[in-house]
């Protein structure tokens, strides 16, 4: 796994370009990583163009041979990025397929150029500083310079607890900005200016009606192509395997392509009253069908996971607002004890098609909606709010008519208008709706569709892929050397997917159908009609026991009130309530919680970790060699 980090400094005109050597720095140092001399695909320099290249790209043999018509050869990576550059400028971004972050330095212009992947697997961020202009793909190398003061970028804290994510240009540092996916700025004594190499772009309307059964084998094709392009470069990949269909048809797909392989679950421990522990189940029978060497290790509900969890945020930049954080570190682990190089995910297969219950929901308020608006507002919406709870939900999400106020209706992870009991900034707090409405109403109108639904999975597609899904792969990734690439995310696929109608993905009473159609013959049939869980239902759980400790310390309320974001009576207001079984604040809680250890780690550097921690340490571990 390799880093990119650079100091620019436009009064001299200096720049310090480095790559880190391939391995990443132990966990429990994820806080202090170290540069040196970068491996051969990381770095090249050559003919006043310098290049340095965190991530890998796919599929290059195009550029090599339009390179070798121009006698140019291309050892590396970086070397074919420097000799792309100096024949076609930045449009050589638009000629990359991969995942990674980078900077070109061109000596003779006097100039830096900086991209992100066209998904933002790869995250890439940089500072001003008076002359000084920093940039590296991990926020903690720019703090590490000691040129900013460590503080929060208040401003966007109600994005992080709305929808779970900073969006581009913000992150919570003040100071510190980061590169949307897609995008590319370049740098020079003058200041810097940002524009896009790629933009998603959905269209459900003039591209026509593809027929469900073109759309299946067009699906198949190009999916079996983007595993085929990532094994090529990494033979030696394993799988996280979970319990639906997405990460189950990458593992498929694998095993046709490679062989045998190594699929990799983290099984939930028994919790009484709760069915967590029945994913390994899934994940197992997908193994089975598929015929792999299967590993499975038990995430424990207790003390552990009070030690764990610390570790995991350290490693991260930015709080994360996923639970999911917890399982993934635990099966990174158990692929590199393995010796597995890296690991295939399905991650990004519920975004492209409407893989969440959500989408389905949004179609159904849809047609409800083309109701005459008079016989739903004297009738049939109070009839609705009378009736049991999902019913209730439809009642109230039928009297929004903002766009932006039906997504969050669905996406939030805590109301906005929650924010003024939690938040001691009442004017932040105040503003949330105005701040969230400028960053999501441009996406949300973005698509040419009929469909609601289109605009929520394209708004999701567009930011929380790139801010939170991917900067939690890609980091914990990096934290257990094993890193984790993402079919789903082939910007192939996704255009497919984007021109694929919404009556291919919800079709009858199921969602991601046209999917589920296209990798039938590859999982079990009891994965393609299982219904997601809710993603916070195992922190319920955890934030009623075994993270206890970290709630007793770190939201405790001097504590609250010392750091001066929440209002301490509110947060024990919601531990209490949720401990309780009052009503379920695993949300909130968690979003605090995280925040506070982030803050510890990252702010006050307050946070007291062991000099090295073993997620597999005293945990149950099986491995499988199963047979289709």
């Amino acid at each position: 796994m390799s880093g990119i980090f650079g100091h620019f400094n436009a009064a001299g005109a200096v720049l310090h370009l480095a790559a880190r050597m391939a391995g990443g720095a132990p966990l429990h140092q994820a806080g202090a990583l170290t540069f040196g001399a970068a491996t051969e695909s990381a770095y090249y320099e050559g003919q006043g163009v310098r290049v340095a290249l965190s991530g890998e790209l796919y599929d290059v043999m195009a550029v090599r041979r339009l390179l070798e018509a121009q006698q140019l050869g291309a050892h590396s990576d970086a070397m074919l990025i420097a000799h792309g550059y100096s024949l076609w400028g930045v449009e050589i971004l638009e000629r990359l397929h991969g995942r990674f972050a980078l900077a070109i330095w061109d000596e003779q212009r006097q100039w830096l150029i900086l991209a992100r992947d066209r998904m933002g697997e790869q995250t890439l961020y940089y500072a001003q500083h008076g002359a000084d202009f920093l940039f590296a793909s991990e926020a903690r190398r720019i703090l590490a310079t000691e040129l900013l003061p460590r503080a929060i970028h208040t401003a966007a804290l109600p994005y992080y607890l709305s929808v779970g994510y900073v969006p581009p240009p913000h992150t919570l540092f003040e100071g510190i900005g980061k590169l949307g996916a897609g995008e590319y700025m370049l740098v020079n004594e003058h200041g810097f200016r940002k524009d896009r190499f790629w933009r998603p772009r959905m269209d459900t309307v003039s591209s026509g009606r593809i027929a469900f059964e073109d759309a299946v084998q067009r699906l198949r094709q190009t999916l079996e192509e983007a595993v085929r392009l990532r094994l090529q470069r990494q033979p030696a990949l394993g799988a996280l395997l979970g319990s639906g269909i997405d990460s189950a048809a990458v593992a498929a797909l694998m095993a046709h392509h490679s062989g045998s392989v190594q699929t990799f679950t983290a099984r939930y421990a028994p919790v009484s009253g709760t069915s967590l522990h029945t994913d390994a189940h899934f994940a197992a029978l997908a193994a089975r069908k598929i015929g792999t060497v299967h590993h499975a290790v038990t995430v424990p509900n207790d003390e552990r996971l009070a030690s764990l969890l610390p570790h995991l945020v350290a490693a991260l930049d930015e709080p994360s607002s996923q639970p999911s954080i917890i399982p993934l570190a635990y099966a990174a682990a158990l692929a590199r004890q393995e010796g597995v190089r890296g690991l295939l995910s399905g991650e990004g297969g519920d975004e492209l098609f409407a893989g969440h219950r959500v989408y389905r929901a949004d179609r159904l308020l849809e047609r409800y909606l083309q109701i005459p608006r008079l016989l739903r507002q004297m009738f049939l919406t109070p009839l609705l709010a009378r009736l049991p709870a999902k019913f209730n939900r439809l009642a109230d999400k039928a009297r929004e008519t903002d766009a932006v106020r039906r997504y969050l209706a669905w996406m939030r992870l805590t109301d906005t208008e929650r924010l003024p009991y939690l938040l001691t900034d009442q004017a932040l707090a105040e503003s949330a709706y105005a701040q969230l409405s400028q960053t999501l109403r441009p996406l949300l109108n973005a698509p040419r569709t009929h469909h609601f639904a289109d605009r929520i999975a394209f708004t999701n597609l567009s930011l929380w892929l790139a801010e939170s899904a991917n900067p939690r792969l890609d980091q914990l990734g990096a934290a257990f050397q094993t890193p984790i690439l993402t079919p789903f995310e082939d910007y192939h696929l996704v255009n497919l997917a984007l021109h694929t109608p919404l009556c291919h993905k919800l079709r009858g009473n199921g969602y991601k159908m046209v999917l589920r159609h296209a990798v039938a013959d590859l999982v079990p049939p009891v994965l393609l009609h299982r219904p997601k869980r809710d993603p916070f239902a195992a922190a319920a759980v955890w934030l009623r026991g075994a993270l206890q400790p970290l709630i007793r310390t770190y939201l405790a309320p001097d504590r609250i009130a010392q750091v001066g974001i929440f209002q301490p009576q509110a947060v024990s207001a919601l531990i209490r309530a949720h401990q309780q079984g009052v009503t379920n604040e695993a949300r909130a809680v968690w979003l605090i919680l995280v925040f506070h250890l982030w803050h510890a780690q990252h702010i006050t550097g307050d946070l007291r970790l062991e000099s090295a921690f073993d997620p597999l340490e005293s945990v149950e571990a099986i491995a499988l060699h199963t047979a289709p």
